[in-house]
């Protein structure tokens, strides 16, 4: 699996838009995890991340800008 901060141990805002009820990445680290998004905060451009980490599913927030609906 492709590192998300590379070495800055940070994940940099991604830039995406919404068609329909799907969403599409365009730039940042999310592109291509797509199916890991579980919500969209617009307003905070946040999305939140359903993760399995140590055998426990987490949910993280991570930086996404939708520039379209």
């Amino acid at each position: 699996m492709k590192s998300f901060g590379k070495e800055k141990h940070v994940v940099e805002m991604s830039t995406g838009f919404i068609q329909g009820d799907q969403i599409f990445i365009t730039e940042g680290p999310l592109q291509g995890k797509e199916g890991l998004i579980i919500k969209i905060d617009r307003h905070k451009r946040i999305a939140y991340l359903q993760l399995s980490m140590f055998n426990k599913e987490t949910t993280t927030k991570v930086g996404l800008e939708i520039i379209s609906k």
